[in-house]
């Protein structure tokens, strides 16, 4: 009736400075990597893939930031070791979102 569906959509938030790839209900790391080359930080929801696959391609693409989202309630229990271990391997370059998680992008000039 109004033309609306419930599809979930992928897309770029882009300035000068920066460009924020969100994505959406992916089916697989497939779906989001052809945008990850123009990415700065990636917003990444990981109900439907897994963080190891999200992890490789942290490895692939070097300079994105990759914030994870919609973290399903079974990971909980085994979080903190997570973000410890993506800690050790890339830094601040993954970061497991709570709720409330606020960030500043500043420019690199």
């Amino acid at each position: 009736k109004y033309g609306v569906t419930p599809a979930c959509y992928s897309f770029h938030c882009r300035t000068e400075a920066i460009d924020l790839f969100i994505s959406a209900d992916v089916g697989s790391t497939d779906d989001i990597r052809p945008h990850l080359e123009r990415t700065g930080i990636a917003v990444v929801e990981i109900t439907h893939i897994s963080v190891d696959d999200v992890l490789q391609l942290a490895g692939e693409f070097e300079t994105v930031y990759f914030l994870l989202t919609h973290i399903p309630p079974e990971m909980e229990p085994g979080l903190e070791k997570l973000r410890l271990d993506a800690a050790e391997k890339f830094g601040q370059r993954i970061v497991f979102v709570d709720d409330g998680l606020s960030i500043t992008i500043e420019d690199e000039d």
